[in-house]
């Protein structure tokens, strides 16, 4: 009987934890990424964009070529990608916290929040005008879903942005 009691005031801790980390994380289960425009790109036609990363040594290489892959597709795939395009996306990564497939297992939402904080500034090459500007917030509390997943997910909507 006493260790029913223990195992369900453990239980109980662990979902009052659970539902602490989702209502601090800012999102919802299943959600993940929200963008804030900061500043109105209003295109003008067939723009073309490349990118420039900025604080990139705040992400893991690995992690780093995920997303830089996913952008690259998801720029292509909707025709907007040039590698020498005149309009740049100039991303800072602000933040970055992954938690390790083995804490995501073993501790869930108690091992951490995913975070992965990036602002990112639509500017001319040339001369180096500010055409627009947004920040992308992705967020993961659960116990479910991998780092990259997240990432390709962060970079599709910085993709979808414009």
């Amino acid at each position: 009987m006493k260790i029913k009691i223990n195992l369900l005031i453990l239980l109980s801790l662990f979902l009052t934890s659970c539902a602490t980390s989702f209502i601090n994380s800012g999102t919802l289960p299943g959600t993940g990424t929200e963008l804030t425009t900061l500043e109105e790109f209003q295109p003008k036609g067939m723009e073309k964009f490349s990118y420039e990363l900025k604080d990139w040594y705040k992400i893991p290489e690995i992690e780093r070529g995920v997303f830089e892959n996913k952008l690259e597709t998801t720029l292509t795939e909707k025709n907007i990608f040039g590698a020498d395009s005149n309009l740049v996306l100039e991303i800072t990564f602000e933040q970055y916290f992954m938690r390790d497939a083995s804490s995501r297992l073993m501790g869930g939402v108690l091992a951490g929040i995913d975070n992965i904080t990036t602002s990112v500034i639509i500017k001319n090459k040339e001369n180096g005008q500010v055409l627009g500007r947004f920040k992308a917030i992705s967020k993961n509390a659960t116990a479910w879903g991998s780092k990259n997943s997240l990432i390709e997910q962060h970079a599709e909507k910085i993709a979808s942005f414009l």
